[in-house]
């Protein structure tokens, strides 16, 4: 249990540290299909989840040969110059992996890497630092990207809790136990 709460420590200050704000002067947008596949190629990427936010940021969660799990995320100016981030959570038996970013476009990456989890989960809460609650059905899949779904955030938003839920709403996963 102990272990589990560093890791999560861990996360939490990745997330917060992480933070990539697109509020420059500068517009940036999503990125093509052409640069998510040289990016793939890139960093020998095994894509586990992709999503656009907004159309300004890409965010693709991943695996590695080697078992390592992370999430890349990217826009690109007008110039087709990436702006980027990589961050890699390691290997880990941890049942779910959440991370991050907390600033500008938040989001929430979850891993499942436990298939009685995966099998079962419905839905998600997040339960945000500002009091905001955001529910998101889970749809069988390992690997989730989950935009903080109000507005943009001037200042960082982190999450207080994540608690993952089958169709009986039933906890399968609390961020704080």
């Amino acid at each position: 249990m102990a272990t589990i709460r560093k890791l999560l420590t861990i996360i939490l200050s990745v997330f917060i540290l992480s933070a990539c704000t697109y509020t420059s002067n500068e517009k940036y947008s999503s990125l093509t299909d052409k640069q998510k596949e040289e990016v793939i190629q890139k960093y020998s990427f095994d894509i586990t989840a992709t999503k656009d936010i907004e159309g300004i940021m890409t965010v693709m969660m991943f695996k590695k040969n080697n078992g390592i799990q992370g999430y890349y995320y990217g826009s690109s100016n007008k110039k087709g110059e990436i702006t980027s981030q990589v961050f890699e959570f390691g290997k880990s038996e941890t049942p779910v992996i959440v991370g991050g970013v907390a600033t500008g476009l938040p989001f929430i990456t979850i891993s499942i890497n436990d298939e009685r989890i995966i099998q079962a989960a419905d839905h998600v809460i997040i339960d945000w630092e500002n009091g905001y609650s955001q529910e998101e059905e889970l749809n069988g899949q390992s690997h989730y990207i989950i935009p903080y779904n109000k507005e943009n955030v001037e200042t960082e938003i982190l999450y207080e809790n994540i608690t993952i839920f089958d169709n009986e709403n039933n906890g399968l996963f609390n961020s704080e136990e």
